[in-house]
């Protein structure tokens, strides 16, 4: 499976809204997919990381090429890592502590999914931090800036 096509699963993300994020053809978004061009333009993948912002910590290379399951396994570790800091914001507009337990309990399992050192503290810790800290956010930007090593040896 070609990278775009995956990205574009895992994040749920249809050919449609890709196409116009970027100013080309569904069929062009197709043939990029389908492999019938070997290569993405890079201007073009500088617009889907600008346009998509969740896209912004896949490396490049993976969006034209024939993934391995070590590159899907990497893209659906970023789409987790992005999933539950978009869910945690949400979380900070509206605490409640039982919808926090059970986003803590969907993490954990994600977790045994995801192949960095991002653990089960961090993610009780991140729960603790979002009922008593409105400084939460901060706190969860260092942590990813904190394990982003880890995740850029997976990228490369």
């Amino acid at each position: 499976m070609r990278g775009l096509e995956f990205i574009c699963k895992v994040f749920d993300i249809q050919y449609k809204e890709v196409a116009e994020k970027i100013g080309v053809r569904n069929q062009t978004i197709t043939n990029w997919t389908k492999g019938k061009t070997t290569k993405i333009p890079e201007k073009r993948i500088n617009d889907l990381v600008t346009k998509k912002p969740e896209f912004s910590r896949i490396n490049r290379k993976l969006f034209s090429k024939e993934l391995t399951s070590i590159d899907k396994q990497n893209i659906t570790s970023i789409f987790l890592i992005y999933d539950l800091q978009r869910q945690l914001k949400e979380q900070l507009n509206n605490p409640n502590k039982e919808v926090i337990d059970n986003n803590v309990e969907m993490a954990q399992a994600a977790q045994k999914g995801i192949t960095t050192s991002i653990n089960i503290e961090s993610l009780i810790l991140i729960a603790d931090h979002l009922i008593e800290n409105q400084k939460f956010m901060d706190e969860l930007d260092e942590l990813i800036v904190k394990h982003m090593p880890i995740l850029k040896q997976f990228l490369k």
